[in-house]
């Protein structure tokens, strides 16, 4: 007969009988991770329970041999999800790696293509270097630009160099009339002593030109381009007996950068008579405002003083209790009369400082400087315009201006410019537009004031009085 021990949570039941193990197993009281110990012994029994004993024993074994065999595929099955576990970890790392491996394997290959690009940048440089040497050798080389040189005459400059090169490079800036000059019977020496004189006279025109260029001003091209063409004919002279010379095309790119070159410096004093005349508008505006200021406190200060000398003259005048006295009457009366005038002034004053834009337009001419039918429009916001007038006429012109009209208006730069523009085509420099002389009749002018303002007080007739006294005397001279 079996006996059977439990083992359970570290306790060991007591001895059980197989049916008593069976029943356990039923209820669940015993599962497959207790330990169950089998004992047989032989008791005095009948055959019958013997055999029914025995029967139960080997069902008994069979479950607890079933219950190990799960314990054990239990266990593996524990070690085998411990062990994807571990997999799943380590792929996890392997396809962190792989990202960061893709990564690098990116920006190897984009640091590939610059380096190629680089590679392919440096190869043309070699290629390009013998031309740039040959070029450097004869005295052609990228200008330098001044900071504030527009992107536009940049670009024009740059491209009349690449041209220049070009030309060296196909052998058409200075060349034989022959190509079958020999040296010593030789004809590559004869090419050769064909180049050097190119060289030479090339490196001696373009030291000419270097030159010519740094004495470019807004107003002396054709100076400079009649002298560079000049060192052009005297070059080419001496390599007459060799036939050899600059072409024409050279020179006319050379001329070329000689017009780019002057049209900056156009542009340069262009800029700067710009700056100056804003410096100088700057500088009339805060005369004007200056005037305007110091004319409404003098007009305050005037008032005041009237004020308390017609007080003065009016208690005096009150003191004489009613005696008639002509004197003081007629003083009180001029004094309110100044007064007033005083009064009105400072009117007029804080007016004129309150209109920023308040001003006379201004027609004058200068027969005796710049002839019939010239004249200037311009403006000014002073109190006195004459003033503006005779500054215009200094120590510059031989005579001073003489005044057709002074407009008087709340808008000066609206009036002067509509006049500007109605004798447009009128303009004396057309390429300076800011100089405001005009080829135009008084009579013409007279008619557009007419019909921009309306009417105004004109002196027709200038009277140009030194002018006229310097002629007068001028044919005296000659008679006597």
């Amino acid at each position: 007969m079996a006996i059977f021990t439990v083992k359970k949570n570290g306790r060991q039941s007591k001895q059980l009988k197989a049916s008593q193990v069976f029943t356990l197993l039923k209820k669940g009281q015993i599962d497959e991770s207790d330990d169950v110990l089998i004992e047989m012994s032989v008791g005095e029994f009948t055959k019958s329970s013997f055999a029914r004993d025995q029967a139960l024993d080997e069902s008994m074994k069979d479950r607890v041999s079933r219950l190990e065999q799960a314990k054990k595929r239990y266990a593996e099955m524990r070690t085998m999800v411990a062990e994807a576990e571990t997999h799943t970890v380590a792929i996890q790392m392997w396809e962190s790696q792989r990202d960061e491996i893709e990564k690098e394997v990116q920006y190897l290959k984009e640091s590939k293509t610059q380096h190629l690009q680089e590679l392919e940048n440096l190869k043309h440089q070699i290629e390009t270097m013998p031309d740039e040497i040959a070029a450097i050798e004869v005295g052609i080389h990228a200008r330098d630009f001044e900071y504030e040189a527009p992107e536009s005459y940049r670009r024009a400059i740059d491209e009349v160099t690449e041209a220049k090169k070009r030309l060296l490079k196909n052998g058409e800036a200075c060349s034989a009339e022959h190509d079958n000059w020999t040296v010593d019977g030789s004809l590559a020496k004869g090419r050769k002593m064909v180049k050097e004189q190119c060289d030479l006279m090339l490196r001696g025109f373009n030291g000419e030109v270097d030159t010519a260029l740094t004495k470019v001003k807004h107003a002396n091209l054709d100076t400079i381009s009649k002298r560079v063409s000049r060192a052009f004919d005297q070059i080419n002279k001496l390599g007459k007996v060799k036939q050899v010379s600059i072409s024409i095309k050279y020179l006319d790119l050379v001329l070329k950068e000689l017009r780019l070159t002057n049209e900056w410096e156009v542009l340069k004093q262009e800029q700067k008579e710009r700056e100056r005349e804003i410096k100088a508008q700057m500088r009339e505006e805060a005369r004007a405002e200056k005037e305007i200021e110091k004319a409404r406190k003098d007009a305050e200060k005037e008032e005041a003083l009237k004020q308390r000398a017609l007080v003065d003259a009016r208690n005096e005048l009150l003191q004489q209790h009613g005696k008639h006295n002509a004197k003081l009457e007629s003083l009180v009366s001029k004094l309110e009369l100044e007064l007033k005038e005083a009064i009105d002034r400072k009117v007029k004053a804080t007016a004129r400082a309150s209109l920023t834009k308040s001003g006379h337009v201004y027609i004058i001419s200068n027969i005796g400087t710049m002839g019939e039918n010239i004249f200037k429009i311009g403006m000014t916001r002073r109190l006195v315009p004459q003033e503006r007038v005779d500054e215009l006429g200094d120590a510059s012109v031989p005579f001073p201006f003489d005044v057709h009209a002074m407009i008087y208006t709340t808008d000066t730069p609206a009036l002067e410019n509509a006049l500007h523009k109605k004798f447009e085509a009128a303009m004396v420099n057309k390429v300076n537009r800011r100089r405001e002389f005009f080829y135009v009749s008084l009579d013409e002018i007279r008619e557009a004031v007419a019909e921009l303002h309306g009417d105004v007080t004109w002196v027709v007739e200038p009277a140009a009085t030194q002018f006229r006294e310097s002629k007068r005397l001028s044919e005296a001279m000659v008679v006597a």
